[in-house]
């Protein structure tokens, strides 16, 4: 009952999509439901820039990115398991003051951006869900 829904069914699956333009900002939001411990959820490369939103374990989901100045990351932590086979609601946002992620009706993670070097996200690759 969503507009626009994937289920993958084996670990090799995804779809793949034209460059992500978030070179300045960028807001994502999806929901997944999982039993798998791990995986990443989305991702696209530059040369050395990246942006990925991935289940590091069954209660960790991380933001991290690269804009050049070396990888920032964010993630929150839950107390009870991600990978439940129950739908959850991922919101990460990235400009040029912060980055933050959340997940369900959790506490949001912000961190502040690096205030000097380089702030735009480059990107190459196609973009992988």
């Amino acid at each position: 009952s969503f507009w626009n829904a994937a289920a993958f069914n084996t670990e090799a699956s995804y779809l793949h999509f034209p460059t992500f333009h978030g070179e300045l900002s960028a807001d994502v939001s999806f929901f997944f439901k999982t039993t798998a411990l791990s995986g990443v959820f989305l991702e696209n490369l530059g040369i050395t820039d990246f942006i990925r939103i991935e289940l590091r374990s069954p209660t960790t989901v991380t933001f991290s990115f690269d804009v050049g100045n070396g990888p920032f990351e964010i993630s929150v932590q839950s107390p009870t398991h991600f990978n439940d086979n129950q739908w959850h609601h991922v919101r990460v946002e990235r400009n040029m003051k912060e980055a933050s992620i959340q997940v369900d009706e959790l506490a949001p993670k912000i961190q502040a951006a690096p205030t000097d070097g380089h702030v735009l996200l480059q990107l190459n690759s196609q973009l992988f869900v």
